[in-house]
């Protein structure tokens, strides 16, 4: 009898932990449950917040690009009022359920930052824009999203585009835009076509910021040494005979020698090197010279000549330096200057190695050596070999007057350490004049992040013609530059190369003509006229610049601009 109580006894208490350990696993499955529904309906809620936040960002762009662009007062940056930030509601969501996007211009690029709300639930997304757009800045200025030009196109043009009437080698990838289209190439090509109607007023517009340089000016003359070889200054206010001094000074049969005693026996330092000087008579640095230093303005007048046959040294800091003849300036080939050459006056032709930058009021030739500076001329310059210029070949005027660069040969103009705009730079302001680049040759040209573009010519005419194959090499693998400028009134970009093969893009206010020869840009063509296509060119859209680099491209303004995000920069901020 007890046994059989004890047997029920234990198995009542069996019974009672078996419930316990039910009633336990019950219990943490409905808790487990209840938790999984709840995170369930929480990223639920977060998922619909991103959603939300996406579609505001993608409002928001629609609102800057279309909705509120304009010219007017209440169009202004980023969302029409000029606010850094907008609440955007979305059709079928309550009024708490909503997404706040706002402008970003705390680092070099412009972000927009969108916030999405859903039932308390918050998540966020950003994404970078092209363009240093900053706030309060216009849509239309320069730094305002990148010009609609630009947007994956391959010709963009406010005239006609014409190809042949047979083509045979045209290759078109990209889309064109233009009013009129003959001949469409479409069986040969990959090309978007959209004829349309384009207001000269969309078309970007080329901004330069550095272009102008001066020469000094005859100042008053510390010496002057008159055509009877007598010296007057200061201390000898009636004159003194040179030979007479120790100075570094010679005159003899109507010829002041430089470097060189007064008897023509030795060597001698020219002592007034840091003084303004003024000769009337020939001066002649000859190669047997002792140390001649030329560091401020030295004049030869009456039509007299200079001759500099030794390695001499000038400045590079004292603004009032220049050599000013009306008669010849004659530099031995293969001698150095160390320091910058400023000549005013007469032409100058160059075979040498100067350590400094060049400057010259007339035309330049240069056959050679190195140029470690800029080469700036009011004139003409022409490169007929090779050589290097370790800076920008720039030339610059106010005044009516046609200038040329003309390059040949295959030298290398590397404008990496150069502030100047352009690599080959032509800038007149005077509205009548015809300015023209012509590539004859087969020049290498580096750009550096200063420069806007490579060859740009900015005047009331300007002519660009390339006949030969050229290199461009950008500061990046991926350019933000343009590789030719024509911002002028009229004229020509005229591309005659056989066999050019050219990564960049270019520019042409007036209109831009390739002929028949083998062409390969990949890159944009955007034309103020009519384009006209040669029978073998091929012209593909180049995605990388927009791939990676936020502004696209240096120097370009106004026009329809639009914000396109940057690929890659969309991030998520749960």
């Amino acid at each position: 009898m007890r046994n059989k109580n004890r047997r029920t006894g234990v198995a009542m208490i069996m019974v009672l932990v078996m419930i316990v350990i039910f009633a336990a696993l019950i219990l943490t499955v409905v808790i487990s449950s209840s938790a999984a529904i709840r995170r369930a309906h929480y990223y639920k809620d977060k998922a619909v917040a991103l959603q939300i936040a996406q579609a505001g960002l993608q409002e928001a762009l629609y609102k800057m690009n279309y909705e509120n662009y304009g010219w007017g007062p209440g169009h202004l940056y980023p969302f029409g009022d000029g606010s850094p930030t907008i609440n955007i509601n979305l059709p079928g969501f309550s009024a708490a359920d909503y997404a706040t996007v706002s402008v970003d211009t705390s680092d070099c690029d412009t972000k927009l930052v969108s916030l999405g709300r859903y039932r308390g639930r918050t998540a966020q997304i950003s994404v970078n824009l092209k363009g240093y757009a900053k706030l309060g800045d216009s849509l239309h200025s320069e730094t305002g999203g990148i010009p609609e030009a630009f947007n994956k196109h391959t010709i963009y043009a406010t005239d006609t585009v014409t190809f042949p009437a047979a083509p045979t080698g045209i290759n078109i990838r990209g889309n064109v835009t233009a009013p009129s289209i003959t001949n469409k190439p479409t069986s040969l090509s990959q090309a978007t076509w959209v004829e349309t109607t384009i207001d000269l007023s969309d078309m970007v517009l080329f901004e330069t910021a550095v272009c102008a340089f001066s020469l000094p000016y005859a100042p008053t003359f510390d010496n002057t040494f008159n055509e009877t070889g007598l010296l007057f200054n200061a201390t000898y206010p009636s004159g003194v005979d040179v030979n007479t001094l120790s100075d570094g000074v010679r005159f003899a049969a109507g010829v002041y020698y430089l470097g060189r005693k007064d008897d023509n026996t030795a060597q001698e330092t020219f002592l007034y090197s840091n003084e303004t000087n003024l000769f009337r008579a020939n001066v002649v640095i000859p190669s047997n010279a002792g140390n001649v230093t030329i560091g401020r303005y030295f004049k030869v007048d009456l039509g007299k000549n200079i001759t500099i046959d030794k390695d001499i040294t000038t400045t590079t800091s004292n603004n009032d330096f220049a050599f000013e003849t009306t008669g010849l300036f004659s530099l031995t080939s293969g001698r150095t200057i160390t320091g910058n050459l400023v000549v005013r006056g007469t032409q100058l032709t160059l075979n040498n190695n100067i350590q400094g930058k060049v400057m010259c009021d007339n035309n330049i030739t240069i056959s050679g050596g190195t140029i470690n500076g800029d080469v700036l001329s009011n004139g003409n310059i022409t490169i007929i070999s090779g050589g290097t210029i370790k800076g920008s070949v720039v030339c610059y005027d106010t005044s009516p007057k046609i200038h040329v660069i003309d390059i040949s040969g295959s030298p290398t103009i590397d404008a990496t350490s150069s502030n100047f705009d352009a690599a080959v730079y032509i800038h007149n302001s005077s509205s009548t004049q015809s300015e023209t680049v012509i590539i004859n040759g087969s020049p290498t040209i580096k750009l550096g992040e200063n420069q806007r573009a490579g060859i740009v010519v900015v005047a009331g005419t300007g002519n660009i013609t390339i006949s030969n194959p050229f290199n461009l090499n950008y500061p990046s693998t991926t350019p933000d530059q343009f590789a030719i400028v024509n911002y002028s009134g009229s004229g020509n970009v005229n591309i005659t190369a056989n066999n050019l093969t050219l990564r960049g893009s270019i520019y042409s206010y007036p209109g831009i003509t390739l002929d028949n020869n083998t062409q390969k840009i990949t890159g944009i063509l955007v034309s103020g006229g009519p384009v006209n296509i040669g029978d073998k060119t091929t012209i593909v859209y180049d995605p990388e610049p927009y791939k990676n680099n936020s502004r696209v491209y240096k120097g370009f303004y106004w026009g329809r601009r639009r914000y396109v995000p940057v690929p890659g920069s969309w991030r998520i901020i749960w």
